[in-house]
């Protein structure tokens, strides 16, 4: 009954439906993103420290032994010869075992004191902070300790912080295109909660970006994780509107676009990876909407 009610969507008209899910899944990945940035610069670390030990000389293949002579047996005297060969080939084989066995210590003993002398050093020759000490005494410190390491350090939190900027405000752009006339009350107050703390967590960027060793940057840092716990809360809910207020572009009838938007949400889930979903909701489902695997209102089925 519905097909006749309602138009079928055209591959043109369902491309928003991707610049939807490619924008808020962004925002999905934000609050991971600091950690694993962390992650991927220690294990830089470790790997160029780890590189910088020699390699070990490669093991000398031996010699094969002479092949047996045609023509019939071996003679006592050619037997006896053919023996020594070989105990001499197996001492020479033993003696360059117990060689790369030596070397292979020293290494060890050579990587074992190097690891000593790290665990040794104070945290500050390290370029590690120290217990209770803050971001900015840290950066302080690496300043005039290291000011190589403090230059790159300090363009790579500008680069990242830009980014993050850009990406807030082009989410915060396209988020405000949406219908709040035809959203319900729940939804408009999601909405409004939602845009504040994207612009908040944008004005904290540019002012990180702006300063990064300030005074107030604990505290901002405090308030943008605060932001991006509502932000990630709140993301579910907007998907869930956004899609809906597609479906009216698209013709739908309202009684049909929680139906639609349902339909989307399952398409993004059975299309992602489980680990990219834990923890979260489930695209905001609305009561009475299409089932898992059901097709779009005014679908053929």
């Amino acid at each position: 009954m519905m097909n006749d009610a309602a138009p079928t969507p055209s591959r043109p008209r369902l491309i928003p439906i991707l610049v939807i899910i490619l924008v808020l899944g962004f925002a999905a990945s934000l609050g991971g993103t600091l950690y694993y940035r962390g992650e991927v610069q220690r294990l830089q670390d470790e790997l160029m420290r780890q590189q910088q030990l020699p390699p070990p000389p490669p093991l000398a293949q031996p010699q094969p032994p002479a092949p047996p002579p045609a023509g019939g047996p071996l003679a006592p005297d050619d037997a006896k010869e053919r023996a020594a060969r070989l105990e001499r080939q197996v001492a020479e084989l033993n003696g360059r075992l117990a060689a790369r066995d030596q070397e292979l210590d020293v290494l060890r003993r050579r990587d074992g004191n190097r690891a000593g002398r790290d665990g040794d050093r104070p945290r500050r020759d390290r370029g590690e902070p120290r217990p209770g000490q803050g971001p900015g005494e840290f950066m302080q410190r690496l300043r005039e300790n290291d000011p190589q390491r403090y230059q790159e350090m300090q363009t790579r939190i500008k680069e990242f912080n830009d980014r993050m900027t850009t990406a807030l405000g082009e989410q915060e752009a396209f988020l405000s295109t949406l219908d709040a006339a035809a959203m319900s009350a729940e939804q408009q107050n999601a909405h409004t909660r939602l845009l504040a703390a994207l612009q908040r967590m944008r004005e904290i960027n540019e002012q990180l970006s702006a300063d990064p060793e300030a005074a107030d940057v604990p505290d901002l840092r405090r308030e943008m994780f605060e932001n991006m716990t509502v932000a990630r809360d709140l993301l579910a809910q907007e998907r869930q509107t956004a899609l809906q207020d597609l479906a009216r572009q698209l013709g739908y009838r309202e009684q049909e676009t929680s139906q639609f938007a349902d339909y989307v949400n399952q398409v993004y889930e059975s299309t992602s990876l489980p680990m990219g979903r834990m923890g979260g909701p489930r695209g905001g489902r609305t009561p009475g909407g299409a089932p898992d695997g059901a097709p779009p209102p005014g679908a053929n089925p």
